[in-house]
């Protein structure tokens, strides 16, 4: 007669233990009458099924066969509503509610973040989840990628020497962590899995594609004692000029590389495209010599040829990094030279673009500013 409930009448009764900190509850109604349900506390005995089907029942028919539905979910694990759907068998659900009352608040917590870091395709996908709580790790009241990225540090799951702590971004730290690991924010903490997740290998022969734009180089002279005119209005140099400062420039640009960005360097930054963030392996930025001037270049290493939507949006991400990421930090620190301090920036320009290298030299130098495709400036 209640087909939805018929597999609970078999089971032995149980008594309910529900009133712990971890709960299943879910609101059942008929299929025909979603918005008249009633509240069944999982795991519940076979008297207590029995009482939400008399409500339900009340005022059909004898004989009516009914159609419920499960309609609303209440639950110590904030997320699993979003798991469970209205026709979902009752006995699976008690077993799961079963190892839910048994979850600590830690266990509680990795269950949470498991569900949204997998596939999960129903409630057998929730169920194995609930069995493998081993494969995952917490760490504890870890909310925000900067309390991650200090984490990180000081339990030594990053190995930095104390003295760089203090000048260390955090969550530049936690960033990079996170485009190597499978893992996601809770309440109590920060979910990672730890088994059965390798970090995607690519056996294929990379190949480096560069991007080249104009630099834009301002000195302050040094004057006598070797003080500089930092007060005066700065001399901006040709991109000729600044050829003689290419190994101070390069000096540079190392020393801005952070440990945690390891081999892949901007590119642990870039979360827009998952598929492209695969094809990408790198990204660094650098200074090359072209027709005696001094360029700005940002060196991709990729796994096989992008597509023209790939390009552009990899060409978005190396402008914005230029722009408000690495390049902002980079163009205001002082660079010394014997001959006083410079400052470099990628994108100050005021005739900025941006191409591929073939593109850029397949013609003779351009001027800047005349026959070539603007990106953006200031």
């Amino acid at each position: 007669m209640y087909p939805f409930f018929y597999a609970f009448f078999r089971e032995k009764t149980k008594k309910n233990k529900i009133g712990g900190k971890q709960m299943l509850n879910i609101k059942i109604a008929k299929e025909k009458d979603k918005a008249h349900g009633h509240w069944l506390s999982l795991p519940a005995d076979t008297e207590e099924k029995l009482k939400v089907l008399r409500k339900l029942d009340e005022g059909e028919p004898i004989g009516t066969t009914l159609t419920l539905c499960i309609t609303d979910v209440q639950s110590s694990i904030p997320n699993l509503k979003r798991y469970i759907h209205e026709h979902d068998p009752l006995k699976q659900l008690s077993i799961l509610a079963t190892r839910i009352e048994k979850m600590s608040d830690r266990d509680a917590a990795i269950f949470s973040g498991s569900l949204d870091m997998e596939a999960v395709n129903g409630l057998e996908d929730v169920m194995k989840i609930a069995d493998s709580l081993g494969n995952y790790e917490l760490f504890p009241d870890v909310t925000t990628p900067k309390e991650l990225g200090v984490y990180l540090v000081e339990s030594g799951e990053v190995e930095i020497h104390k003295s760089a702590w203090h000048y260390l971004d955090y969550e530049r730290v936690a960033v990079e962590y996170e485009s190597n690991n499978n893992g996601t924010y809770t309440n109590l903490g920060y979910v990672v899995k730890t088994g059965n997740n390798p970090e995607q290998t690519n056996t294929k022969d990379k190949q480096t594609i560069k991007f080249f734009s104009p630099l834009t180089i301002f000195t302050y002279p040094s004057y006598e004692y070797g003080e500089c005119g930092t007060d005066d209005l700065p001399e901006e140099l040709s991109s000729s000029e600044a050829m003689c400062y290419r190994d101070e420039i390069l000096a540079a640009i190392e020393k801005e590389k952070l440990p945690s960005e390891g081999d892949r360097g901007l590119m642990v930054y870039f979360n827009e495209d998952k598929s492209l963030a695969q094809k990408v392996y790198s990204l660094h930025p650098t200074v090359e010599e072209w027709n005696g001037e001094l360029w700005g270049v940002m060196v991709a290493e990729v796994y096989s040829e992008l597509t023209e939507v790939e390009a552009a949006m990899l060409t978005d991400f190396a402008v914005g990094q230029m722009s408000d990421g690495w390049g902002e930090g980079f163009e205001q620190r002082p660079i010394k030279t014997g001959e006083g301090e410079i400052y470099v920036s990628f994108w100050k320009s005021k005739n900025f673009f941006i191409k591929p290298e073939q593109e850029l030299k397949q013609n003779e130098a351009p001027e800047l500013g005349c026959n070539t495709q603007m990106v953006g400036g200031m």
